[in-house]
């Protein structure tokens, strides 16, 4: 996320910058604005894997539950 920020804010100032009239831009100014794709990309690929674990986290927990579930219902009670 703090790359998109400062992508943002590059891209912020470039616009600041050609309304005062200014053509020439530094080049850092231009790289850092394209920061901000590379900062999207990289939170969208991280929503993608916390959404991944987070599916394979519940079925670890549904498969549990359906194994302690079968091995409850196959054992004998006592009644005393």
């Amino acid at each position: 996320m703090v790359l998109f920020v400062i992508g943002l804010l590059a891209v912020a100032v470039i616009l600041v910058l050609f309304a005062t009239g200014t053509t020439e831009l530094p080049l850092w100014v231009n790289l850092l604005a394209m920061l901000a794709p590379v900062g999207f990309g990289l939170g969208l690929l991280g929503v993608y894997s916390e959404a991944r674990a987070a599916r394979k986290a519940g079925a670890a927990r549904r498969n549990a539950a359906a194994t302690t579930a079968v091995a409850e219902a196959s054992s004998p009670t006592v009644t005393g």
